[in-house]
């Protein structure tokens, strides 16, 4: 099976992506999985793409959290 990707629109299946890094991702994912006769339906991005982007905030939010907690209290961050 060929994959139907579009770097240029940001597409995966006609899934149209926002940004290049969940683009990517989501590109890597599915692209990795096929290697293993893993054949791919536009639902299957679809989940893929709502679980980067779910992921991705709640990564945000969980570290922004984290730094305001520490600079409220005045605790010294160190960043490397």
């Amino acid at each position: 099976m060929t994959l139907d990707v579009n770097k240029d629109k940001l597409t995966i299946l006609g899934v149209q992506f926002d940004n290049f890094p969940d683009f990517d991702t989501v590109w890597y994912a599915i692209g990795s999985s096929m290697i293993e006769n893993y054949e791919p339906t536009v639902q299957d991005v679809i989940d893929l793409k709502a679980h980067v982007i779910n992921r991705r905030k709640e990564l945000n939010i969980g570290w922004k959290h984290f730094y305001l907690n520490k600079f409220q209290h005045g605790l010294k961050i160190n960043v490397f």
